[in-house]
């Protein structure tokens, strides 16, 4: 039996999770979402999005965590929808997806929103996640690091 491909994992994770969440008013065009896994997969960011898939799933279990919706592009994407890493649905907003995915010269960074007092809780859930040397903080609007204790 062959191992799938990083881009075969996020297309069943992606197909999954829009099955989970589709009802007539969360309608995600499949076009869009074909274009955007094809910008992932040409850029090699399939781990990218499963690892922020991993995260928000994990961190949406934990109830005293506010998660905002995120801001850029994210918010406008298709497959950041599927994946639950926003709430927001582009077609609610007239947000048109594909003029964001079709620009090389966007920077793809993911933008999870939390609020100052879970902060703290999202670096822990992140490094039980993946460890420690693998987690990227950065600071805060006040330029504080919820990484460092008080």
């Amino acid at each position: 039996m062959s191992m799938k491909t990083k881009i075969e994992q996020l297309k069943e994770v992606v197909k999954d999770e829009i099955k989970r969440i589709e009802n007539p008013s969360l309608k995600l065009s499949k076009r869009i979402v074909v274009n955007e896994l094809t910008f992932i997969e040409a850029r090699h960011m399939e781990d990218y999005f499963l690892v922020a898939h991993q995260l928000m799933t994990g961190l949406k279990k934990c109830e005293n965590i506010l998660i905002g919706a995120g801001w850029d592009w994210m918010i406008s994407s298709h497959i950041c929808r599927a994946l639950g890493i926003t709430y927001l649905n582009p077609n609610d907003h007239l947000l048109e997806p594909i003029l964001v995915w079709g620009n090389d010269k966007r920077n793809p960074t993911i933008s999870i929103e939390v609020d100052e007092e879970s902060c703290q809780q999202v670096l822990n859930k992140a490094i039980g996640l993946f460890g420690y040397d693998n987690i990227a903080r950065m600071p805060l609007k006040n330029d504080q690091d919820c990484g460092q204790q008080a």
